[in-house]
């Protein structure tokens, strides 16, 4: 009788353990399945003109996922049901909730407080260097950042370097990792450079060590229609926590023979490795 029991309650445990399985798994299905890749534009509601920089928030989350770009445009990872909120200087925030939309526009107010002051409409940048807005791309352990970097002929001279930093900053964990770094010679500067060292720039033990990152100046790089000069990067790097909350920070500064002219920093992506993972596995 005893063993009649036992094997009954084995039997009765071993289905409701099948049930809690199935429910869990069904449970981490559906919220992978509200995992979508999210784009759109924003522009104002006043003039339908793009606004750039506009900083798009996950509410609950209290986390920035995404900046717009000179065309207004953002794409980004988040959940179907996530409130965003769109919030820019000299305008209103407007607070979104993400549905399955394949492109979304969203319209923000200028601001009555500072309207005297808010310009909307589309202008070419002159006095910034511009890396776009980018995602950071993952394959199993590998991190991979794409971008271009646009320079405005203002800033540039024949006679200048331009230093782009990139560096991968585990959030979670507060450890910074140096990326490739992208340098940019005027004609003039790299004819200088390559004197100083004994016309021998690229030697390995007395040569310019940022060397081999070097692109010179030339009319292949002139973006099409355009004013300003445009670079491609592409970086990889291998990381250990899959569990971590990562951006890429980057660094840019324009020198001369003697002097810094510029220095600015910006963040082009973002990336929860965390949320990626519970996706990717269900």
């Amino acid at each position: 009788m005893k063993s009649i029991i036992s094997q009954y309650i084995t039997l009765h445990i071993k289905r409701l353990l099948i049930v809690l399985v199935a429910v869990i798994s069904f449970s981490l299905e559906a919220e992978a399945q509200g995992v979508i890749r999210f784009t759109g534009r924003v522009v104002s509601k006043q003039t339908g003109e793009p606004l750039i920089g506009v900083n798009i928030t996950d509410i609950k989350l209290r986390r920035a996922l995404a900046v717009t770009d000179e065309d207004g445009r953002f794409s980004m990872n988040t959940q179907i049901g996530a409130q965003l909120r769109f919030s820019m200087i000299g305008a209103k925030p407007e607070i979104l909730k993400v549905k399955n939309d394949k492109f979304t526009e969203v319209k923000l107010n200028e601001d009555d407080i500072t309207l005297g002051e808010v310009v909307v409409k589309t202008k070419r940048i002159t006095d910034r260097i511009m890396p776009e807005p980018t995602d950071i791309e993952v394959k199993g352990n590998w991190l991979y950042v794409r971008t271009r970097v646009r320079v405005p002929k203002e800033m540039f001279r024949s006679n200048r370097r331009l230093v782009v930093q990139p560096i991968l900053n585990n959030v979670t964990d507060k450890q910074l990792t140096l990326l490739r770094p992208m340098v940019y010679d005027g004609k003039k500067y790299n004819i200088t450079q390559d004197r100083l060292y004994n016309y021998d720039i690229k030697n390995s033990d007395n040569g310019d060590p940022l060397a081999k990152y070097i692109t010179v100046k030339s009319r292949t790089l002139r973006e099409n229609g355009r004013d300003n000069d445009i670079l491609g990067y592409t970086d990889s790097i291998y990381v250990e926590n899959l569990k971590a909350d990562y951006s890429c920070d980057v660094y840019m500064a324009i020198e001369d023979y003697t002097h810094i002219l510029y220095r600015d920093t910006t963040i082009i992506a973002r990336c929860s490795l965390t949320l990626l993972v519970d996706y990717f596995q269900s």
